[in-house]
């Protein structure tokens, strides 16, 4: 089944709004507190082609 860049890139948009109010409220939880600790390792999602 092909799906076109276009209309996946629509689906995430879409979702992405839809979530928004969520991510909010999380985010305004998040910084309520006085500790906040995060993992900031990097994770490669695509197979770059060497040039």
């Amino acid at each position: 089944m092909e799906i076109s860049r276009s209309t996946l890139s629509n689906t995430a948009i879409q979702v992405f709004e839809k979530l928004s109010p969520m991510i909010e409220d999380v985010k305004r939880e998040l910084f309520k507190s006085k500790y906040l600790q995060i993992d900031e390792t990097v994770l490669q999602v695509l197979n770059e082609e060497e040039s």
